[in-house]
């Protein structure tokens, strides 16, 4: 019998970092995807970390990696797809948004994770696909500042939304939605840099901070693979 393939985006920072510290000493085999990987992730790579550099902001690069991922899952009955990797950039008024920020954030938000499911979906091979989608709070609560980061999450939470009344009552495909909270990660260290004007409610994430509210991400990670992928 073939391990459980997981498969997990953006693995260089955060709760994706945290989420490959956990699993990679557990018997099962890690696809990452990734813009870049950390030097000690690099040197791990083998036939069960497989690392795949992809910019999910690029359509051209995501062509190439859907087609390696095809490849890779060949073999592989059972995966995991964790849809982890979001970006929260550009934080601004909208009318102020550069356009080309726009489309990237949009592709590696929304349209890169439709285009990675799409794909798993598709594979005869795979009999059973769990899908976790990292959500966000910021997927129904509109935030002034993070118009893009807003919008793309809640996209993506209304896609996997769909694809889980697409295989109500399967086994086929089974989807979770999870929301992991304010998690100690680089992407909270942005929101605390920008300005008022920028993002009104900056203070309350500084005072998250301050007031040791941010949840650990190695701890996150734990809950989110006991939760899910028993392993």
């Amino acid at each position: 019998m073939s391990k459980k393939t997981i498969i997990i985006t953006g693995v260089s920072s955060g709760l994706g970092k945290a989420l490959f510290d956990v699993l990679r000493g557990t018997d099962v085999r890690l696809i990452c995807i990734s813009r870049t990987f950390l030097e000690y992730q690099t040197a791990l790579a083998s036939r069960d970390v497989v690392l795949l550099a992809c910019d999910l902001s690029k359509p051209e690069e995501v062509s190439t990696l859907v087609q390696k991922l095809n490849s890779k899952l060949s073999s592989a009955s059972d995966a995991v797809f964790i849809n982890n990797a979001a970006t929260i950039v550009p934080i601004g008024p909208i009318g102020q948004i550069d356009d080309a920020a726009i489309t990237a954030t949009t592709h590696t938000n929304f349209i890169s994770p439709m285009r990675i499911t799409n794909t798993l979906c598709g594979l005869k091979k795979v009999k059973k696909l769990t899908v976790i989608h990292v959500s966000t709070g910021a997927a129904r609560i509109p935030l002034v500042g993070w118009s893009l980061y807003c919008a793309t999450k809640a996209a993506c939470k209304m896609f996997f939304a769909v694809l889980e009344e697409q295989y109500k009552g399967s086994k086929k495909v089974v989807v979770n939605q999870f929301d992991p909270g304010v998690i100690d990660t680089p992407m909270q260290k942005k929101i605390r840099q920008s300005s008022n004007r920028d993002f009104p409610r900056v203070e309350e994430f500084k005072t998250l901070q301050k007031t040791h509210q941010l949840s650990n991400p190695s701890t996150v990670a734990r809950k989110l693979v006991k939760q899910y992928i028993h392993v």
